[in-house]
């Protein structure tokens, strides 16, 4: 599947019976131990990752983008580009830091950090975007444990407590002291395979110990945790008589059903009209369908028949490790209260959901794995049967994409092309094709967000960069006009933007074949 160069399409043809839909949410992104600066430091809040940094298996985060000092700057240049909504983290490790090693039990909330967090969200609706929270973004307390969530009575207690303070505490402070409304949108947990597959299948995530039952173990754990953290949030609302918000999970989309659709689908059983005995047959049926579906879906280069084996491979390794004495409990937590659905709306964020696309066979090395962010295929056509499969059990809920992007690296004062040959506003530019022809479709796309606005900490390393705009780490994380790599893709996003807030399909058009963009100032 060779990627598409917009001087050869028919964009008349591609916008011709193309409808802006009623309502369209354009979003940029940040995290909280990824952005802020001053973690793992002798006076900061600690984390899981400390030992990671302290041992120097990993960088440290140092001051990172200073996303907590520079944050009025950051959303002034997301109301540049157009955005109306701001993802952003709230980090357990900074509410609920610190514990005197002879103190009893998890240490004190701090009213302080609720506070600073609060300030944060006002001055994003101060700019005319909402705030989408994510409450959970791989990291806990250092106090909690490297293998947290493998224990459900201390993750209900601890994290179902970080839940309940933080959605009273910083909604308090925005309502009584800032005159702000409290926050509409919630994301749980970030990614819920990533931590399983990354820390214990892979390693590179700080845990405890390795192995495929606490990979499984841990997993169905994060995915109750939703439950409970959903639940939490809509029980405190209507205890406040608050506006209903909007909770979701992201899932990373993936083709491995059992990385992906299948909390999804967990989540939706209920609304499908699926009984508690009939819930592991319907879980097979859907793996059996998106299995048959993305069968069209071609590879972008072959062997593709050994790449379809691997996903499928990928699959089956967790979906095997899923047995009925992990999955029970949680099953029965889904269906223990008379909740229709434990989504809002169905959250999803898109890479290449084909694992086996990053995968290289060739000389002198027999197999390449594309393993670094930087590596990472560019694969915005998998959108639309992605969508697709996740339309089968939404029915009417909104699709919301709330992570997508791609990266550069960029070492020893050096910034490498991307592997697909692609530029950051090249890429953007194939992601809103891709957005149009399933919106074209009927498809209930509603919602794009880039990641990220800023370059980030990346899971250890400086080097990938994400960011709509570049950071100078040399000289304090100095904002640039331009991404890491000198493209101005910030300012084609901001074209695409305006074209859907005028609902004006002749500057849609124009946003996809300029090529000079609105510059920003500074």
């Amino acid at each position: 599947m060779a990627h598409e160069k917009f001087h050869d399409l028919d964009l008349d043809r591609e916008l011709d019976g193309f409808e802006f839909p009623p309502t369209f949410d354009f979003g940029v992104s940040a995290s909280g131990y990824q952005t802020e600066g001053g973690f793992n430091t002798p006076d900061g809040p600690k984390n899981n990752w400390y030992w990671f940094e302290q041992q120097g298996k990993k960088e440290r985060t140092g001051y990172c983008a200073r996303f907590l000092e520079l944050y009025e700057e950051d959303f002034d240049r997301a109301a540049w580009i157009g955005a109306n909504a701001f993802r952003l983290g709230i980090e357990w490790a900074r509410l609920q830091p610190g514990v005197d090693p002879a103190q009893s039990g998890p240490p004190a909330f701090s009213v302080e950090a609720a506070r600073q967090y609060a300030r944060v969200i006002a001055a994003a609706v101060d700019r005319g975007m909402f705030p989408a929270v994510t409450l959970w973004h791989f990291t806990n307390p250092l106090w909690a444990g490297l293998d947290f969530w493998l224990d459900w009575g201390q993750v209900r207690e601890q994290f179902g407590a970080f839940v309940e303070f933080s959605v009273r505490e910083i909604n308090r402070v925005l309502i009584d002291e800032l005159h702000h409304p409290p926050i509409p949108y919630f994301i749980t947990l970030n990614e819920p395979i990533n931590v399983p597959m990354a820390g214990y299948l892979l390693g590179v995530f700080p845990i405890g110990k390795k192995g495929r039952r606490p990979a499984a173990v841990c997993y169905a754990n994060i995915l109750q945790a939703h439950a409970l953290a959903y639940r939490t949030i809509h029980r405190i609302y209507r205890e406040k008589n608050w506006p209903r918000p909007t909770v979701t999970i992201n899932t990373w989309c993936a083709a491995a059903y059992s990385f992906d659709k299948m909390a999804q689908d967990l989540f939706l059983a209920r609304a499908n009209n699926v009984s508690r005995e009939g819930l592991h047959g319907f879980l097979v049926e859907q793996r059996a369908r998106l299995r048959e579906h993305l069968r069209a879906v071609p590879y972008l280069r072959p062997p593709r028949f050994i790449k379809r084996a691997a996903d499928r491979l990928i699959d089956k390794v967790m979906w095997d490790a899923l047995t009925p004495d992990i999955m029970a409990p949680l099953a029965d937590y889904i269906y223990e209260s008379d909740d229709p659905r434990l989504l809002d709306v169905v959250g999803f964020d898109l890479y290449d959901p084909f694992m086996g696309n990053n995968l290289d066979f060739g000389f002198p090395r027999l197999i390449n794995i594309r393993s670094q962010p930087y590596q990472w295929n560019a694969n915005p056509r998998a959108l639309r049967p992605m969508l697709e499969a996740y339309s089968w059990t939404a029915h009417d809920l909104p699709l919301h994409l709330l992570e997508h992007g791609m990266c550069h690296r960029a070492a020893g004062g050096r910034v490498y092309p991307h592997p697909n040959g692609l530029t950051r506003d090249e890429e953007l530019k194939l992601a809103m094709l891709e957005v149009v022809r399933a919106i074209r479709a009927g498809l209930k796309l509603r919602s794009f967000y880039y990641w990220s606005l800023l370059d980030n900490y990346e899971w250890g390393s400086f080097e990938p960069r994400f960011g709509l705009f570049g950071l100078d780490y040399a000289n304090g994380a100095r904002r640039m006009t331009t991404d890491i790599n000198g493209v101005n893709a910030a300012g084609a996003y901001r074209l695409f933007i305006e074209a859907f807030q005028n609902r004006d399909k002749a500057a849609l058009r124009e946003a996809f074949s300029r090529t000079n963009y609105p510059v920003i100032s500074k």
